[in-house]
């Protein structure tokens, strides 16, 4: 409606959308492999192990949703792919999902060749995608000068001074690239929800600070912020190292992971901030069509749900 959102739709990811994913996958995992039996030099997609602290924590946070969870010594991938096929369906599949991401260290492009952790693949590159990155024309052109017998050990040492740059600089990039994708779309996020100022909302605990807690409106993807000020019916105080806010009188708990309701009471255009209120469930809930959850990461004032980690 003249350029604002009348509606944030859920983009559908259909059996056919699953299935050209594996042919990339497959693709580029073929490539890396031909190119590194014949010691080619070539920029690989790279994803080294977890950080072991960061993974103590998410299965101790784990922990307090019942789970006994082990991922062995060192972590496997196959361990993991099985804790996160076992959450389908739960109430905490969400929110474990996006802390187990957040426990893992993040792909990027180098020239040594480490494997690929997240994808259990001992060698990957990105040679084909939906959309054209850099890395991938690099791909090609190494691939195009090996079929045609145009690749020479001088081509590759040359190689080798240039792909630690370029490998630096296409990582960056994507950093770069990403942060406006989610700042793009939480503008259009904070522009949508400008227009629903005292509606209510189904919500979930995403985040925690000193001062408040975040919570992700289910219908829109955006999150917003309920400061522990506006809490009426005690004094809370946040607990970081649990993930939660706990009331000092009744000892009602908030934590990380749990339903709410919360109203709109304020929206900044400007910063893209959005507070909340926690309300009761006394009237209706805001109720709109499936909507998209684009990826999560970036500034925790206007956070958006998760999206699977490029690979």
């Amino acid at each position: 409606d003249k350029g604002w959102a009348t509606r944030i739709l859920r983009r559908e990811r259909k059996m056919s959308n699953r299935i050209i994913e594996e042919f990339m996958l497959l693709a580029n995992k073929t490539v890396a492999s031909v190119l590194l039996a014949k010691n080619i030099p070539v920029l690989y997609r790279v994803h080294p192990s977890p950080n072991p602290e960061k993974l103590t924590s998410f299965i101790n946070f784990a922990a307090n949703f019942g789970h006994r969870v082990s991922f062995g010594l060192p972590p496997q991938p196959k361990f993991i792919a099985d804790f996160i096929s076992g959450l389908r369906g739960k109430d905490e599949q969400e929110i474990l999902n996006e802390l187990l991401i957040r426990s893992m260290q993040k792909a990027y492009y180098q020239q040594e060749n480490i494997g690929h952790f997240g994808l259990a693949f001992a060698s990957y590159l990105h040679f084909t995608s939906p959309i054209r990155r850099y890395p991938d024309l690099i791909v090609h052109r190494i691939l195009r000068q090996v079929l045609r017998g145009e690749y020479s050990p001088a081509k590759g040492a040359s190689l080798k001074s240039s792909l630690t740059r370029t490998g630096k600089h296409c990582s960056e990039q994507e950093i770069v690239i990403m942060q406006a994708e989610r700042e793009t779309l939480a503008i259009k996020q904070a522009e949508f929800l400008s227009r629903q100022l005292g509606e209510v909302y189904d919500g979930v605990i995403s985040g925690m600070l000193g001062f408040g807690f975040f919570v992700r409106i289910v219908d829109v993807g955006a999150e917003g912020m309920v400061r522990l000020s506006t809490l009426e019916d005690d004094y809370y105080t946040a607990d970081l190292e649990k993930f939660e806010v706990v009331g000092k009188r009744s000892r009602r708990s908030l934590r990380l992971g749990d339903k709410v309701k919360v109203q709109v009471v304020r929206v900044s255009l400007e910063s893209g901030e959005i507070d909340l209120k926690l309300v009761e469930d006394t009237r209706p809930t805001k109720r709109r069509s499936k909507t998209v959850q684009p990826p999560k990461t970036g500034t925790r004032t206007m956070k958006t749900p998760r999206k699977r980690r490029r690979r």
